[in-house]
């Protein structure tokens, strides 16, 4: 993203291809937990400051009012957001993956107005579930589930888990298997807590989310668990245990009968196709277009579970 920037520079200030470059840039700087690099890079192109006149990916005015968050201006990130509301919704603007500022207005909001964040994420989860796909299902699901309370919280975290395990949404899926870890840790169930928390390190860790994988490490700390060594996972390969379940679910077998066929419990068939979707960047529909023809006898031989 640094050398497309570098590239948008030489064609012009405060072009659309300059709007994405910074857009994205930042996020992934804030993802990394690099915040001042961040801000750093928004003063020097008055990011934030100005609002473009054509539709950008990402939103500008959303990007920046994660920014603040991350510096902790929640005041000022609520005002931002509000703002993004007012300017997208006359228009019919609601595609929660291009924008999604209501799941974080709702978390801006949630210690002070709780009461209109839950209904905010609401209103976020259901135009989510319309959309349909299960990046923005699980995305939807875990920012409703961080404003609300009690069982409802811990029954959402876990389905924005589910929503995200069947997407490419890396990053997310880390985010919400740390977050539903460390829910479990305080509702006194440290073993489960413990498993999805290592697996969020692991997620975390593989897409280069250094925060993240760092605030993991601590609650693992905080349940009195120490990390175990991190695998060495090749994220650019399928393992044989991935391909011989994304092959079948090409073919258009639910999980189920995938398990029955390989001989192990569905729950791993989940699991590996998650890996695989991460891996190739797609979801169940797209499975078959990037797959090369399946090798006859592919088992799961060794897989856990099995």
């Amino acid at each position: 993203m640094h050398s497309g920037l570098r590239i948008a520079d030489r064609v012009g200030q405060q072009i659309p291809a300059q709007w994405f470059a910074l857009g994205i840039l930042i996020n992934i700087l804030l993802a990394r937990g690099r915040v001042q690099e961040a801000q750093e890079l928004s003063d020097r192109y008055n990011y934030g400051q100005v609002v473009p006149n054509a539709v950008v990916y990402p939103d500008s005015e959303a990007v920046y009012s994660e920014l603040l968050i991350a510096r902790g201006l929640r005041t000022d990130a609520e005002e931002r957001l509000r703002a993004v509301g007012r300017r997208l919704e006359p228009r019919g603007m609601r595609n929660p993956m291009w924008c999604p500022w209501r799941p974080l207005l709702a978390q801006t909001i949630a210690h002070t107005d709780p009461a209109e964040a839950a209904a905010i994420a609401q209103e976020a989860l259901d135009i989510a579930r319309r959309f349909g796909t299960p990046g923005a299902i699980g995305r939807a699901l875990h920012a409703a589930a961080k404003v609300a309370s009690g069982a409802d919280s811990l029954a959402m975290m876990a389905e924005a888990v589910r929503q995200l395990e069947r997407s490419p949404a890396a990053f997310e899926l880390a985010q919400a298997l740390v977050d539903h870890g460390a829910m479990l840790s305080r509702a006194g169930l440290p073993q489960d807590a413990a498993d999805l928390l290592m697996r969020g390190l692991e997620s975390a860790a593989l897409c280069g989310a250094d925060a993240l994988a760092a605030r993991a490490r601590e609650e693992l700390a905080a349940s009195g668990l120490r990390p175990l060594q991190l695998r060495t996972i090749d994220s650019d390969s399928l393992t044989s245990q991935e391909k011989a379940v994304a092959h079948r679910a090409a073919q258009g077998w639910d999980n189920r009968r995938i398990a029955e066929e390989l001989g192990t419990k569905e729950r791993t068939v989940e699991l590996l196709l998650s890996g695989a979707f991460r891996k190739l960047g797609t979801n169940r529909d797209g499975l078959a277009g990037l797959l090369p023809q399946q090798p006859r006898g592919t088992g799961l031989k060794g897989v856990p579970g099995h």
